[in-house]
């Protein structure tokens, strides 16, 4: 049980919005774990891996004062497009979709 709960927290703190995580997501988790209990996190890091980018919008909006400043700073450090941004926006806020 004790197990399970840390697998479940483990998986709460390394997720972020808008990355799929569901009952499966606790199953393979917990599968590392059995597998190999010295690293079971960095196997385990695949199933909650919300990839690069996605992960930087969301430490963006976390860190910015304005939505707009997150915007300026994602477009200047990968050189995309501020439509890029706000897709990826989009799929952490699951409001309307997703990239």
């Amino acid at each position: 049980m004790a197990e399970r709960e840390e697998c479940a927290q483990w998986i709460e703190d390394n997720s972020i919005p808008g990355v799929d995580v569901n009952l499966r997501t606790l199953i393979h988790v917990m599968d590392c774990r059995s597998f190999d209990p010295e690293r079971w996190r960095e196997l385990a890091s695949d199933f909650v891996d919300a990839g690069e980018e996605l992960m930087m919008v969301h430490r963006l909006l976390d860190e910015c004062a304005t939505v707009s400043q997150a915007a300026q700073e994602y477009m200047a450090t990968t050189g995309k497009s501020e439509r890029s941004f706000y897709n990826k926006k989009r799929v952490i806020h699951n409001d309307g979709g997703g990239a």
